[in-house]
């Protein structure tokens, strides 16, 4: 299968479906000191008393296990400060998405975005607004309603990106917004100092750089090969005289400006006990998935040192998209068969991508696995929030469009009455709990956390291995094909410091699932009545 370039823009915004980033720049505006008056109320009495709480939860009657905490109620016409920051006024926050259109065909095929009504592909504002509105009817925006305006990419190069950031910049609102594909790392770091919050699907906000999100990356694979696989046997290698040699350890890394610190790795391993042989690095460029040309056309020269290392075993940080296909051609044309750690960076732990793997070298992979099992009947944390407001029959609604408004609206619910990018910050960072996927006990939804701004969030993993003869859908973009991740222990994720020691079973389908036909049941979302929602036949229209 050959997956094209366009989606590369896709899988760079993928991350959505990730433990959800969100951050600030502080450049624009200064936060009010503290008041009873500014504080939201979290943990109060008042809070837990508030009709829109559930209080066995603590958290809004919002139908997600990851739904915010309760605030304390606020009337009608209550003062909440004006106009406490750019783009804000006391009825309305201004914010502005960049998105492309039209989307690639490839795009528009996967029904990311989807009208209910029709079935068919649906507009991209549309889904926003629609999606506002179900977080509206729960969610304490504090007098205010966000005041939506679009500006479309354009264009996805360097200069596109910075005459995109000018403009926006122009307009003076609160919070911008990139979706599927637009904007990128020179949109971000233009535009990040002159607005007060930016809220995008990859890097957000305080303009973390990649080398800061792959930390936890390096750091967890070095923990858990360090735990599972040092002092072994590569026993799962390809050439069967490896099987009996002791694990030597190779790294593959991509650097730059999209890629990953191969020293946090060594330096993380070396804590565990473990020794990298050697190293191999390419440039990364600037896209996550897609290295330029140039560094693909070095995968021979890659292998070639490695397999002249005596390596048995490969720890993996190459993309799935551009890089691993050529590393694992060029291992099987140079007959050199060792195990592939999957570590999750670059997406290479997406069905999807892994298809186009040498299925040869592959069918010797595992390690880490970011993106969560398929469930195959989709009532998910995703689609049951829009369904319980719009039923299954309204509305335009898309992945992309939810994770933005879980962002947003979560930041100015905890926020406060006084909005300001700093009480937007410290909202999210002070009082929300970190939840979903091993924060709460869950298989099938990822962490969310806003433990500190500018810096990584945590990472979780499950564990499995790599299965050329099954076949079904991919994770997140549901592609069916030949080709599936198995997960262990029915998809447990763990978090840095909680990996489990010893040899996991891999390569063994009787301990292993690759797909939910449902939502297990410590994954389903609690259920609240919607009664003044186009679901129960009451409330506003959708967009379109």
């Amino acid at each position: 299968m050959v997956v094209s370039r366009r989606l590369a823009s896709l899988l760079a915004s993928l991350l959505l479906f990730s433990a959800v980033l969100v951050g600030t720049s502080t450049g624009v505006g200064a936060a009010r000191d503290a008041s009873s008056s500014a504080d939201p109320g979290v943990g109060s009495a008042a809070a837990l008393a508030n009709p829109n709480c559930d209080s066995a939860t603590k958290r809004v009657k919002f139908p997600s296990t990851t739904a915010a905490p309760c605030v304390k109620p606020w009337k009608d016409g209550a003062d909440n400060g004006g106009a406490t920051a750019q783009g804000v006024t006391k009825d309305s926050v201004k914010v502005v998405m960049l998105y492309l259109d039209p989307l690639p065909a490839n795009i528009q095929a996967q029904k990311n975005i989807v009208n209910a009504a029709t079935g068919q592909a649906g507009s991209q504002t549309d889904s926003i607004l629609d999606t506002s509105k179900v977080y509206e009817t729960v969610y304490e925006t504090w007098g205010r309603k966000p005041d939506f305006e679009f500006v479309q990419a354009s264009g996805t190069d360097e200069a596109s990106q910075r005459a995109d950031a000018v403009k926006i910049a122009a307009m003076k609102p609160f919070a911008v917004m990139q979706s599927y594909g637009a904007g990128g790392t020179a949109f971000e770091a233009a535009i990040v100092h002159k607005v007060p919050v930016l809220i995008a699907l990859a890097n957000c906000c305080s303009f973390i750089p990649q080398s800061e999100l792959s930390r936890p990356v390096a750091e967890n694979a070095a923990e858990w090969i360090g735990k599972a696989l040092v002092g072994g046997k590569a026993r799962w290698a390809g050439d069967d005289s490896f099987k009996s040699k002791p694990r030597v350890f190779g790294v593959v890394a991509p650097t730059g400006e999209a890629g990953i610190d191969p020293k946090v790795f060594a330096s993380a391993f070396a804590k565990r006990g473990g020794k990298v042989a050697t190293t191999v690095t390419y440039d990364s460029g600037t896209n996550l998935v897609m290295p330029p040309p140039e560094s693909v056309q070095l995968a021979p020269q890659l292998i070639s040192k490695l397999k002249a290392s005596g390596v048995t075993t490969v720890v993996d940080f190459a993309d799935g998209l551009g890089m691993n296909p050529a590393l694992t051609k060029a291992a099987t044309q140079q007959s050199y068969f060792p195990e592939w750690v999957v570590t999750g960076n670059g997406f290479h732990d997406l069905d999807l991508l892994a298809r186009n793997a040498d299925q040869q070298q592959w069918a010797h992979a595992f390690g880490l696995l970011f993106f969560a099992p398929y469930v195959d009947v989709p009532k998910d944390q995703q689609t049951t929030p829009f369904q319980w407001y719009w039923g299954k029959s309204e509305g335009t609604t898309s992945g992309g469009a939810t994770s933005l408004m879980n962002n947003l609206y979560t930041g100015l619910h905890l926020a406060g009455p006084r909005l300001t990018a700093k009480s937007f910050e410290q909202g999210l960072v002070n009082r929300y709990p970190p939840s979903g996927g091993a924060f709460s006990g869950e298989i099938t939804t990822l962490e969310q956390s806003w433990a500190k701004f500018g810096t990584a969030p945590a990472r979780g993993s499950a564990l499995g291995w790599w299965s050329p003869d099954t076949v079904g859908p991919s994770q997140v973009v549901t592609t069916v094909g030949p080709g599936k991740y198995m997960f262990l222990n029915s998809g447990k994720r763990y978090t840095g410091g909680k990996f489990p020691k010893g040899l996991p079973k891999f390569f063994d389908k009787s301990a292993s699932i690759s797909v939910y036909e449902a939502v297990p049941a410590s994954d389903v979302p609690p259920s609240y009545p919607c009664n003044d929602c186009p679901s129960a036949g009451k409330g506003p229209a959708p967009a379109a």
